[in-house]
This record gives structure tokens, sequence and C-alpha cells, in this order.
């Protein structure tokens, strides 16, 4: 009995373990943790896919800060190249009209010198014809002093005779005026000449030994002096 009672038990153990396994609630539970299992593997699997992200999004930020602090830098570099280039056109602009003005400046001054150079000469021209002038009426003297010196000249009065000698010294005295005038050189013996006194009674020979010496004197002044020179 007892062990026909133990057989007979064994397929009734069986036909509930199987009934257990098979019930509706341990499919449930089963389900449940396959279920379990694949949100897990799910909420993994977002989990990567979030770092992922936030691994991209952090790169791509990086890179914009990367490109922008490039542009910047660029920017930075174009910029000061802008700024290089317009303060070298500036230099460039500054260094040709500063040549500019001192070529004016050279141009200038060098018309200026010819305008002073051809004034000088033009001055050293006037004072070689008023030369010429007082050397005409020094001439004048000396002819009418010989003149007056080998022919008697018709008497005036009872004790003087004619002579034209006071108004030629009176010419040579304004043409020696003239050249002081214009700056000329001085001629003494010229000068004194022209200004002396003439005595009516006074021989024509002696008025001719001056006015020789005093044609000598230029002569000589026309060869040495600077103010007569063409340049």
């Amino acid at each position: 009995m007892a062990a026909g009672s133990g057989q007979a038990c064994t397929p009734l153990r069986t036909i509930r373990r199987q009934h257990s396994v098979d019930s509706p609630s341990a499919v449930s539970v089963n389900l449940v943790g396959v279920l379990a299992d694949a949100w897990t593997a799910v909420g993994g699997f977002a989990v990567v896919a979030a770092a992922v992200a936030a691994l991209v999004t952090i790169y791509y930020a990086r890179a914009t800060v990367a490109e922008a602090r490039l542009a910047r830098k660029e920017s930075r570099a174009a910029h000061a190249e802008e700024v290089a280039e317009q303060r070298a056109a500036t230099e460039a602009a500054v260094a040709a009209q500063q040549r500019a003005i001192d070529a004016a400046t050279v141009a200038h001054r060098e018309q200026m010198q010819k305008q002073q150079r051809a004034h000088e000469n033009d001055i050293a021209l006037q004072r070689v014809i008023q030369i010429g002038r007082v050397v005409t009426a020094l001439g004048a003297v000396l002819d009418t002093a010989v003149y007056e010196w080998f022919n008697e000249q018709p008497m005036v009065s009872l004790q003087f005779r004619f002579t034209a000698i006071p108004s030629r010294l009176n010419r040579l005295r304004i043409a020696v005026a003239m050249l002081e005038a214009l700056g000329g050189p001085e001629l003494n013996e010229t000068d004194a000449l022209s200004k002396r006194g003439y005595s009516l009674g006074e021989p024509p020979s002696r008025v001719f030994n001056d006015a020789f010496n005093a044609l000598s004197e230029i002569e000589q002044t026309i060869r040495a002096h600077e103010s007569l020179r063409l340049s």
C-alpha cells in the first residue's frame, strides 16, 4: 500500500509540476522578465546613443569654437594686413607728395637763381653801357681840350677866351652820377675831373692830362672789377 501509494503519487506530482510551469501566471512572469531584459537592453542602447550624441555635440561644439577662433584670427590678420596696406599707401602718398614738393622747391630755387642771375647780368650790362657813356663824355673832354690847346679861341672878354670845356665836364659829371646810381665801380680820377671847377684862364693842356689819367683808370677798372662781369 505504501509503496503503491508512493508510485501513485509520482505522476500526480509531475502533472502538478507541469501544470505549475505551464500556468498563465508562470508565463506572465517569464514574459515580464523577458520584457525587463529587453527594456534594460533598450535602456543601455539609449544611454550609449545619448552618450554618442553628447560626444558628437561636444565635438561639433569644439569644432565650431575652433572655426570661430580661426575665423577671428584670420579676420584679425586680414584687418592687420589691410591696415598695413593702408599705412603703406599713405606713406607712399606722403613720400610722393614730399618728393613733388622737393622737386617744386628745387625748380623754384633754380628759377629764382636764374632770375637773379638774369637781373644781375642786366644790371652789369647797364653798368658797362653806362661806363661806355662815361668814356664817350670823357673823350669829348679830351677832344675839346686838344682842340682848344692847339687852336686859338676867340676872346669873350678882354682877359678870357671862349671855351667849351665846362659844358663837356658837366656832361661827364652827369654820366658818372648815373654810373654811381647803378652801383658801378668808383672812378676817383674821373669823378674828380667831372667835379672840378674850370677857370677860363686855365690852360687846356692841364684838362687834357687829367682826362687822359681818368681814361687809364677806367680801362683798369673794366678789366678788374667784378660788378662789370656777366655770369
